[in-house]
């Protein structure tokens, strides 16, 4: 029979009081327990370990080097024991969150920064920007937690959690120099510029789709126009700042990111003239279902409570 945790554990205790009535109460056991588990492990390597009279206690020679094997034993135990909890509380306490780059850089920033603000020194949150398909990989492979993406691109067959936080509006967005009456941009003149999109992997381009196919077909009526190839860039940032610098250029983003150039002059958001298609899209959280501990949970719902006011305060 082999020796537990709790033989060793009970043989130091009396080795420590000197007593099975002590030891007993100590340890919450009957002086019978104790007993048996002093004859098992007696069983076990062969020979006696304890001396015992009416009025001595004392460890044989062999009792002595089992008193410091047991010692060694459940002191790395006891170590090995604090070692897990703090590795499984440092893992609960870091958050991997993978985030597409319109919701990191203009939807997110303000909810990191609160929740920094309020619980930095219990919880680490670690951000990897990247697009939306690459997101949802990372989500796939457990190289994060948590994803935050614009589209549900590359989703099939994904055991996961869909967290809608919020709903975004889909803008073109030209060039400062190009004109538009009120707001209002006719096709023959959108048709003289080169639209600016993103790489491969971008939720925002995978979501506005329907409102560039209805631009697209708009401009094939007006006959054979000759038009540049789109321009590729890698986030939403280089597409704007691209165009606020261009003279002749245009794209599809998040109204959010459109807004904060457009305030500052260096892009105008317009409308396309005979276009009534509108185009929004949702900004996800996902998670695989189930496998959410406590600080990720936690940062679940301090994000939706967040954005659900944010939604009373724009509605």
């Amino acid at each position: 029979m082999m020796l537990r945790i709790r033989d060793f554990k009970i043989f130091l205790t009396l080795v420590e009081e000197e007593s099975f009535s002590k030891t007993g109460k100590k340890m919450d056991l009957t002086q019978s327990s104790i007993s048996q588990a002093i004859q098992k492990i007696e069983g076990y390597v062969g020979t006696k370990l304890i001396g015992r009279s009416s009025k001595f206690f004392t460890l044989t020679p062999s009792g002595r080097i089992f008193h410091e094997a047991a010692r060694d034993i459940i002191g790395r135990f006891e170590k090995c024991l604090d070692d897990i909890e703090q590795a499984v509380h440092e893992r609960e306490a870091k958050i991997r969150i993978a985030v597409s780059t319109t919701p990191g850089e203009f939807l997110l920033p303000s909810f990191f920064s609160d929740f920094s603000k309020h619980h930095g020194n219990q919880i680490r949150v670690i951000v990897e920007m990247t697009d939306s398909l690459k997101a949802i990989e990372l989500l796939q492979e457990g190289e994060c937690e948590i994803a935050i993406v614009g589209s549900l691109m590359g989703m099939q067959d994904l055991d996961v959690e869909e967290v809608p936080l919020l709903t975004e509006d889909l803008v073109v967005v030209v060039s400062p120099s190009v004109k538009a009456e009120n707001g209002i941009l006719p096709v023959k003149d959108l048709a003289r510029l080169t639209r600016v999109a993103r790489e491969e992997g971008s939720g925002t381009d995978q979501e506005a789709q329907e409102l560039i196919e209805a631009i697209n077909e708009k401009i094939s009526t007006l006959g054979n126009i000759s038009r540049n190839d789109p321009v590729l860039l890698h986030s939403v940032q280089a597409v704007l700042s691209a165009i606020s610098e261009g003279k002749e250029l245009w794209s599809v983003v998040g109204y959010h990111a459109a807004r904060k150039y457009a305030e500052l002059g260096l892009v105008n958001i317009v409308s396309i003239d005979g276009i009534k298609k509108k185009q929004s899209r949702i900004i996800y959280l996902l998670h695989k279902k189930h496998e959410l501990n406590k600080s990720n949970l936690f940062f679940v719902e301090n994000i939706k409570r967040y954005y659900q006011i944010q939604r009373m305060f724009l509605e």
